[in-house]
């Protein structure tokens, strides 16, 4: 699985397989970590859990998100979202605007549209897509992928 931290690069302090614990710590690289946006954890089915270890910097004011970057897991929760210096965000700014007003009604008519432009309470935001969608059947240039749980596509 892929992740990444919008907003902010990281450094990777350390990777492995099995379950990190504090008596790991001393085996992380604080001298010189490689910097990265993006990073893989690992597993497989002959060890199942994995860690990544990362540490960054925050000094970003936002609301950012770390997330999978695999749609279903993104889908399934494995993602999640913290709030950096909020009191140097200025959201005020942004929030009482015609353009934020105009992203409510843009979302409102985009859903009015029918139930396929809905959000279910268990989504991420992200469309699912179904097997007899146009794209599918056609090519597309979209990536399909089996799991256990069925066909899914990204």
């Amino acid at each position: 699985m892929t992740y990444m931290i919008a907003g902010h690069d990281f450094s990777l302090l350390g990777q492995g397989v099995g379950i990190f614990n504090e008596s790991m710590v001393s085996t992380l690289n604080f001298e010189n970590p490689i910097r990265r946006d993006t990073a893989m954890l690992f597993g497989s089915r002959a060890a199942p859990a994995g860690y990544t270890v990362i540490g960054f910097e925050t000094d970003n004011p936002g609301a950012w998100v770390m997330h999978c970057h695999i749609i279903w897991h993104a889908d399934g929760g494995m993602a999640l979202q913290y709030i950096e210096r909020p009191d140097a965000i200025n959201a005020g700014q942004y929030w009482n605007t015609d353009a934020f007003q105009d992203e409510c009604q843009a979302l409102a008519a985009y859903e009015a549209e029918g139930p396929h432009r809905q959000k279910h309470e268990y989504e991420a935001g992200l469309r699912r897509r179904g097997y007899g969608d146009g794209f599918l059947r056609h090519g597309g240039g979209h990536v399909v992928r089996r799991s256990g749980a069925g066909l899914r596509a990204s």
